[in-house]
C-alpha cells in the first residue's frame, strides 16, 4: 500500500512539473532580423536584457553594427499585430556605444512584434536606413507599410 501511495505522490507530482514545461519554451532567445523593406537597408545587432521582455518593465536595447553621422531619433516599437501598434517609445541617441532603455508596454499579448528603426541622414548623400524586428511567440506579424510610417519619421 505504501509503494502505491509513493508512486502516485510521483505521478502527481510529474503531472505538475510536466504542466509548468510549456512556460519554459516561451523563455527562448527572442532573434532580430531584417526588416522586409523594398529599399536599402541595414539590420543593425539587436540584444536585450532581460530576455524576453517583461510587460511594463524596463527593457535595456544593445544595438551594434552601426555607425551613425549625427544624432538621430531611434523608434522602438511595440506591435499586436499589422498595424495595431501597442507602443511607440522613442529615443535620441548619437552613439549605440550605450545601451537604450525603454519602460515595456502595460500588457503584452503572447503573439507580438517589436521593431526597430532608424534612419542616419547624411548631408548630400541618400539616408542610411536601419532596422530590425524580432516576432516574440511566433506567429505576429507587422505589414511593410506600418514599417514604411515608422521610418517616415525620420524624413523631415
Amino acid at each position: 500500500m505504501k509503494y502505491h501511495l509513493l508512486f502516485l505522490f510521483f505521478v502527481l507530482t510529474a503531472i505538475s512539473t510536466i504542466n509548468a514545461v510549456p512556460h519554459l519554451h516561451k523563455k527562448g532567445k527572442t532573434e532580430f532580423r531584417k526588416c522586409p523593406l523594398p529599399v536599402k537597408s541595414t539590420t543593425p545587432t539587436i540584444t536585450i536584457s532581460p530576455d524576453l521582455i517583461v510587460a511594463g518593465q524596463l527593457v535595456e536595447f544593445s544595438i551594434s553594427g552601426v555607425e551613425l553621422s549625427k544624432a538621430v531619433p531611434i523608434y522602438i516599437a511595440f506591435y499586436k499585430d499589422v498595424v495595431l501598434a501597442l507602443q511607440t517609445p522613442t529615443a535620441l541617441i548619437s552613439k549605440v556605444d550605450n545601451p537604450i532603455t525603454v519602460k515595456a508596454p502595460p500588457s503584452l499579448p503572447e503573439d507580438y512584434t517589436v521593431v526597430i528603426g532608424f534612419t542616419d541622414i547624411l548631408s548630400g548623400s541618400k539616408p542610411r536606413i536601419y532596422c530590425a524586428l524580432a516576432a516574440v511567440g511566433g506567429s505576429s506579424h507587422v505589414s511593410v507599410e506600418v514599417i514604411e510610417k515608422l521610418l517616415s519619421l525620420h524624413h523631415h
